[in-house]
């Protein structure tokens, strides 16, 4: 997010800022549920949740066609490590 007012300093700016690790994650905020039953089903609540359960060299992908690839291929890493 930019901000277009010169009299704020950018929030990285600021004095005694600090930087957490989970900055550069590409994660994303799951919302709380209010019905355990039906809320964490909702695709507001599921779809980040899943999201943030990937690992990280598939968030980070470069691209659409690395990002497809390395799914795959950690679903089919899933898949054997689930038979074994």
């Amino acid at each position: 997010m930019t901000q277009d007012n010169p009299l704020l300093p950018p929030l990285e700016d600021l004095p005694g800022r600090r930087t957490l690790r989970s900055t550069n994650a590409n994660r994303l905020v799951v919302p709380p549920v209010k019905l355990s039953a039906v809320g964490s089903r909702a695709f507001a609540v599921a779809a980040p949740h899943i999201w943030n359960t990937l690992p990280t060299d598939v968030v980070a992908a470069s691209s659409l066609s690395a990002f497809r690839q390395l799914l795959k291929l950690g679903m089919v890493e899933l898949c054997d490590y689930a038979r074994a």
